[in-house]
């Protein structure tokens, strides 16, 4: 049952996105900014978007965001919640199943 804290998981995100391909940049800002038109995440134009994308989730995104951008990211990812007691974000956990 892995579980991270928030920092740990905003940490993890960025790294991703700084390693991430153009198509998954673009999937990744979509997430982020649904109003909004993805910008070209090839060439040169790579590095700003990289930039602005870190730039505001170190600003501080709400932990409803970090599980939805987690989802995008790692989709291999299961289970993915955040457990507002322990303030961590939890992940891969077997499904509980309640008796009828």
């Amino acid at each position: 049952m892995p579980m991270i804290t928030v920092d740990e998981a905003i940490d993890r995100l960025v790294q991703a996105i700084e390693q991430a391909q153009a198509d998954d940049l673009a999937e990744i800002y979509t997430e982020l900014f649904p109003d909004r038109q993805s910008p070209d995440a090839t060439g040169p134009a790579r590095s700003p978007l990289v930039r602005r994308i870190v730039d505001h989730i170190r600003q501080g995104i709400e932990t409803e965001e970090i599980v939805d951008l987690w989802n995008v990211i790692y989709p291999e990812d299961r289970n993915v919640w955040f457990d507002e007691e322990d303030r961590v974000l939890r992940y891969n956990e077997p499904e509980l199943r309640y008796a009828e």
